[in-house]
């Protein structure tokens, strides 16, 4: 279920954010909460009516969006959240860089528009990275190129407040063979899963492999490999993509991968931690 916060209270136990005026959702002490850049929100976190940076009309994520997967009594129509998703607005912007106006603190412009890196612990910014997901020099970015950033416009000073900020084709910073984990998806009743992501940082022709692996605590075994195709425009860099079906055991823990060149061996998200599977 989606829609608007239109309530926040507290029954004790958890909290119960109230939807549209009349679907009340139960979120009971330890469901896992999550912003679009907190993987893990407390209740207290989810109740804190202190106004969002721009939103000072606003208490909290009052008035802001919700995302619940949970189920439904029938006779009462409450809804009892497994885990919840909360933004306190939401919106893309798309554009160009026309000013690096202080490249230490993330404020740029961005079609003209102020935009400036969100503080608030509830949904802190992300480090600036690239269309692969690896993070960039911002202050090396040349004014013009095309960048995407998601989060909020503020009224209350007519900023953009972007917890994420991603500049198409921009270098990565660090230079050695790495690998990213763009998006994680499975259906466990087909044992499928899905993996694809971006590498920068090979050298030569030699083909560059993704190792999937699926994990569990201390423990890791191999699922799958995929071949990167390589960009024809910027150099050492590539994307790939895995498809596995009818995968035993099934990781439902998580994955990891690992990036191989030859005998290069790169960085990659997921280690020693695992990378959580999305399930529709």
């Amino acid at each position: 279920m989606e829609g608007p916060i239109t309530g926040l209270s507290t029954n004790g136990k958890g909290a119960i954010i109230t939807v549209m005026q009349k679907i009340q959702v139960h979120v009971p002490a330890g469901t896992l909460i999550s912003s679009p850049s907190r993987s893990s929100l407390s209740i207290a976190e989810l109740l804190d009516s202190t106004s969002f940076e721009g939103l000072e009309a606003l208490s909290g994520f009052l008035g802001g969006n919700v995302i619940v997967n949970g189920t439904v009594d029938v006779e009462s129509g409450v809804v009892q959240a497994c885990d919840v998703f909360v933004n306190p607005a939401d919106a893309v912007l798309q554009g160009v860089i026309t000013e690096l106006t202080d490249t230490d603190r993330g404020l740029v412009r961005i079609n003209g528009l102020p935009a400036v890196p969100t503080s608030d612990a509830r949904v802190p910014a992300c480090p600036a990275c690239n269309d692969l997901g690896f993070a960039i020099d911002l202050a090396a970015i040349p004014l013009g190129s095309e960048v995407t950033v998601r989060g909020y416009w503020g009224p209350a000073d007519g900023l953009f407040h972007y917890f994420h900020l991603e500049v198409a084709g921009a270098p990565a910073c660090a230079a050695g063979l790495q690998a990213s984990i763009r998006r994680a998806t499975a259906r466990l009743d087909r044992g499928e899963i899905e993996v694809s992501g971006g590498i920068s940082g090979a050298i030569g022709s030699a083909p560059v492999i993704i190792d999937v692996m699926g994990g569990e605590g201390k423990a890791h075994w191999s699922i799958g490999k995929a071949t990167v195709v390589m960009d024809p425009v910027h150099r050492g860099a590539g994307t790939y993509k895995f498809r596995g079906i009818a995968i035993k055991p099934f990781p439902l823990e998580g994955i990891r991968i690992m990036v191989r060149q030859g005998m290069t061996v790169g960085t990659s998200p997921g280690a020693p931690g695992l990378v959580p599977l999305e399930f529709p």
